[in-house]
């Protein structure tokens, strides 16, 4: 009787194991982000969003939440307060990475970063979690299904000519590496393929390395480099492929691409091509839809670049009737409708029309191309540009004529001390799109004497450092003349002439964290310059031997306040790199 008890308990024993080596094995780890990690991503929750596009999420699955102790965290919360993130209730909140969260229920799940404003930027994620990914009850003896057999391609098809980026090019994308990623996701790449990379020669490379190369961004040993623009590359063999830029730093900020061909070399390449598609039809005519451009952003100099309005109009369809609404601040924008070739240079000096009273409709009365822009100084350069096309008939009703031309602004006479918050609702952060946040902020502001710059930010994750104009271009924070270290850091714009500022953490000035501005005096009976600091043309000089010092305040003691050199201004900051 014993020996049987003991055979029954080893065989009951085996099943448990059996059953438990399947549950444990139906789960997957999936790592938020990949190698993103969990950060306030590069082109906002786009990124977070992305990425869980591609995964299936089963019950008993594991998110790990990579981040740095102390500058991230993770919550799990509602909806509610995901759609308005509002952290002071989560459900969970873990603050020491890595962390593992169980997906132990079907249904939406969601998790946001509370650190300052992390979540506003895009540090937020919505998983849709099924059932469980397998059934757990299966005999052990069961034998394991045979691995799937290769995905076998399309037929094959002609060979197609991709252009790198689209109408972005080859460039330190704005956003980071998602641009190229993204641009990549929906397409299959065959054998006989070819790439195409546009860029600026002199600016950019294109470098084909291997995975290791790409995944670290080491260029030092690159299998190809090409510098001449347009490159065209060939796929020739089937398998994955590495390209990046040899350009300082230009791999860091997200100069990168990954793709995998697909498809044997031994395909039929006598075959005639298909014929060109025919001109696509429009869809069935609908009712006139009006479009705000941008959305929630309005119509303003982007963080990020162009690619935020050629983002915002990718996924439509304009049909003549559509009108687009331009919003933005009287007196500080306008919209100008412009001819292709005054798109592509950012001139301006003979719009089609200028419209300058917000907020702007206008309605799309003929199909073609429409191209918009801004008059006000570099902010074409700066993104703030839109091309759509619009389809449909063309015997909507007649565009009314153009207003006049504004007549030129006249500024505003002097005022009274202005404290500016510094980003304003961005903060002082690394900031998404690099260093066009700050200088796009201070683009439009006149900084006088007398006037105070405040900085929010995180305390211990960020600092405030006031440097030379050769430090601020070279990003070398070794021997700044003042430092601030506690937030709010208050520091008062004392003497006319040229500041800069940037941030101590390692690489937060290379990432964008640096801030260039013009102050002018009261005293000044002409009317000031820029508030980012340009090119010395009309902008007044300090005299002899003075130096801009700020008067700085913060609860934490700081470095003593070092007069700076007074030299050239500052270039307006035009691209994405220091």
């Amino acid at each position: 009787m014993a020996t049987r008890l003991v055979t029954l308990s080893i065989f009951v024993a085996t099943i448990l194991i059996a059953l438990h080596q399947t549950t444990v094995a139906a789960q997957e780890l999936h790592v938020v982000g990949d190698s993103l990690g969990w950060i306030v991503p590069p082109g906002g929750p786009i990124a977070y969003a992305t990425w869980a596009s591609l995964q299936t999420f089963h019950v008993g699955d594991i998110l790990m939440f990579n981040f740095t102790t102390g500058e991230q965290d993770v919550a799990m919360v509602t909806k509610e307060a995901y759609d308005t993130c509002n952290s002071t209730n989560p459900i969970l909140l873990q603050t020491t990475g890595p962390v593992n969260i169980t997906l132990a229920s079907v249904g939406l799940h969601y998790f946001i970063g509370t650190m300052d404003r992390h979540c506003f930027l895009g540090q937020k994620l919505t998983v849709d979690v099924t059932g469980a990914s397998g059934p757990t009850t299966s005999p052990a003896s069961t034998p394991p299904p045979p691995p799937p057999s290769p995905v076998v391609a399309e037929p094959p098809r002609a060979p197609m000519t991709y252009v790198v980026g689209d109408a972005l090019g080859w460039i330190v994308p704005p956003g980071g590496p998602i641009a190229y990623s993204t641009w990549a996701s929906g397409k299959t790449f065959f054998v006989g393929d070819t790439l195409v990379f546009n860029f600026e020669n002199g600016t950019q490379d294109v470098a084909e390395v291997t995975k290791a190369a790409y995944d670290s961004c080491d260029t030092t040993n690159p299998t190809t480099v090409l510098t001449n623009s347009p490159v065209s590359i060939t796929l020739s063999t089937a398998g994955d492929y590495f390209f990046t830029s040899t350009y300082s730093r230009h791999c860091y900020l997200g100069q990168k691409l990954a793709i995998t061909v697909v498809g044997t070399t031994s395909g039929p390449t006598s075959s005639p091509a298909p014929p060109p598609p025919s001109t696509p039809v429009p869809a069935p005519p609908r009712a006139p839809v009006t479009y705000v451009v941008g959305d929630k952003l309005g119509w303003i100099v982007p963080p990020g670049g162009p690619i935020a309005y050629s983002t915002w109009a990718y996924d439509k369809t304009f049909y003549v009737g559509d009108t687009l609404v331009f919003n933005f601040e009287n007196g500080t924008q306008d919209v100008a409708e412009v001819t292709k070739a005054a798109y592509d240079s950012c001139d301006t000096t003979n719009p089609t029309t200028v419209l300058t009273n917000s907020p702007v409709s206008i309605t799309l009365t003929t199909a073609g191309d429409y191209f918009f822009t801004s008059t006000y100084s570099s902010h074409c350069y700066l993104g703030q540009k839109l091309a759509i096309t619009v389809v449909g008939t063309t015997s909507g009703p007649t565009s009314s004529p153009a207003p006049p031309p504004p007549s030129t602004p006249v500024p505003a006479p002097p005022r009274a001390p202005v404290t500016y918050v510094v980003g304003d609702k961005l903060g002082w952060i690394v900031p998404p799109g690099g260093p066009i946040a700050y200088s796009a902020w201070a683009y439009d502001k006149t900084f006088f004497v007398g006037d105070t710059l405040l900085f929010n930010f995180t305390n211990g994750t960020q600092d405030v450092a006031e440097v030379t104009e050769a430090a601020y271009n070279s990003c070398n924070t070794t021997t700044p003349g003042l430092t601030l270290t506690t937030s709010p850091a208050k520091i008062t714009l004392t003497t006319a002439g040229s500041y800069f500022f940037t941030s101590t953490y390692p690489s937060h000035c290379f990432l964008g964290q640096k801030l260039a501005i013009n102050v002018t005096a009261t005293s000044s009976p002409t009317y000031p310059p820029g508030s980012i600091a340009e090119p010395p043309s009309n902008a007044p000089s300090p005299s002899a031997g003075a130096a801009p010092i700020a008067s700085a305040t913060s609860s934490a003691p700081s470095t003593a306040a070092i007069g700076l050199s007074c030299a050239a201004f500052l270039s307006v900051v035009t691209t994405f790199l220091v």
